[in-house]
């Protein structure tokens, strides 16, 4: 399907009071069987100091030249369109000692789209510190929470939506008689451990990376090991031809083991953790009919369920630039193996190619990208799209 996408961004600057507002826009146009206009981007952007807060429909900041499966974050990748909300976060790390910085990050976000629950919200939070090991080495750690709730299910009626609620959101307290498969947990709650050991070289940085994702004790206490993704980036400083190089393995095949009964109370179980699906908000860990996070998760919005999440996949990717050319190419290996529940007859093997070629010229950024998917299941796939993008400076 053709895409094409125009962006424009307006922003100012104050060097001295280290101060900056950035207003941004962008629209999507689809051409498909039926013509589409979308909202890429329409957001306000304000950073003073060390703090950002940024309110509306934006892209995330994504490492390593967006070569990566999760870009950052496993649990909130870019694979959906972006949702309206609001973030606020440490624009730089604060310093709390010579040794150790912290980063942290509060959101707030709208489920828009047409869905099982209806307007349901989503809770973010973040906290991250730094660990300066020696004059060229640091580690990063951080732990990522989301959680869906709110909203009206056709099927279990109003869901707790109170300031009062939200509190218990935000700190996973008791949901009282709620109904919930989480119990005594009010809405659908997702997590992730984020671990980086950074190696920063006259001519080079190495990243060494690996993000988990659980939903449950089970997969907080890490019976999921080594469910995630595991990584490695190069970033050369005196070479643009090849600026950025980057291995990652993913995989979900875990989940704790398969679904077992447990002791402590009626219903429940352990293992089968079955990611990004939820009994009570039915479309899932989704947006607009695309999965939020780890995008080799797939579901099927017209029978509310999840198709696939117990994958292995390789993924390599690397990125340059040449004269006024930016150019990044990305391919995946992937085995699918369906759900615990319901596995796949015959086991996919798939391969993705991606490439994007950009040119920088006075008058904007023009992006063309190309993506072919491979299977031995499912018919081959073909995608194009252009991209138009111009900044102004006031």
């Amino acid at each position: 399907m053709p895409q094409v996408i125009i962006f424009v961004q307006v922003s100012k600057s104050g060097l001295r009071s280290r101060r900056s507002i950035s207003v941004g826009g962008g629209l999507n146009v689809l051409d498909g069987a039926d013509k589409q206009l979308q909202i890429e981007q329409l957001y306000v952007d304000y950073t003073l100091k060390w703090f950002n807060v940024s309110a509306g429909v934006k892209h995330r900041d994504v490492p390593y030249q967006g070569l990566s499966t999760v870009n950052g974050d496993i649990l909130w990748t870019g694979n959906a369109r972006s949702i309206p909300g609001v973030l606020l976060k440490t624009a730089t790390p604060i310093s709390l000692a010579s040794w150790l910085q912290v980063n942290a990050s509060l959101g707030h976000y709208e489920l828009n789209d047409d869905r099982f629950v209806d307007k349901a919200r989503i809770h973010y939070k973040s906290l991250g510190f730094i660990f300066k090991i020696s004059k060229n080495q640091q580690l990063t750690t951080r732990l990522s929470h989301y959680a869906q709730w709110a909203g009206v299910s056709p099927e279990f009626g109003k869901q707790a939506g109170s300031f009062s609620d939200y509190i218990r959101v935000v700190f996973g307290q008791n949901g009282g008689n709620q109904r919930n498969d989480q119990i005594n947990t009010i809405g659908n709650h997702l997590g992730s451990y984020q671990i980086n050991y950074n190696i920063n070289l006259s001519n080079k940085e190495i990243d060494l990376y690996h993000q988990s994702l659980f939903e449950d004790r089970s997969g907080r206490e890490l019976n999921n090991f080594p469910d995630g993704v595991w990584g490695v980036a190069l970033q050369f400083k005196e070479n643009p031809l090849l600026k950025t190089v980057l291995f990652e393995y993913v995989q979900t095949v875990s989940q704790s083991g398969r679904p077992r009964a447990t002791s402590g109370g009626e219903n429940q179980q352990s293992g089968g953790d079955n990611y990004f699906s939820n009994s009570i908000y039915q479309s899932g860990w989704s947006y607009q009919g695309n999965i939020i996070g780890l995008p080799f998760i797939l579901r099927d919005d017209a029978n509310l369920k999840t198709l696939n999440n117990r994958s292995y996949a390789f993924h390599f990717g690397a990125a340059g630039s040449y004269k006024q050319f930016d150019y990044s190419l990305k391919s995946t290996w992937v085995k699918n193996l369906g759900t615990y529940g319901s596995a796949y007859d015959i086991t996919e093997k798939a391969i993705y190619l991606y490439g994007n070629l950009s040119f920088n010229s006075k008058i904007g950024v023009f992006t063309g990208q190309g993506g072919l998917d491979i299977s031995n299941v499912s018919e081959n796939a073909i995608g194009v799209g252009l991209g138009y993008q111009y900044n102004f400076n006031l």
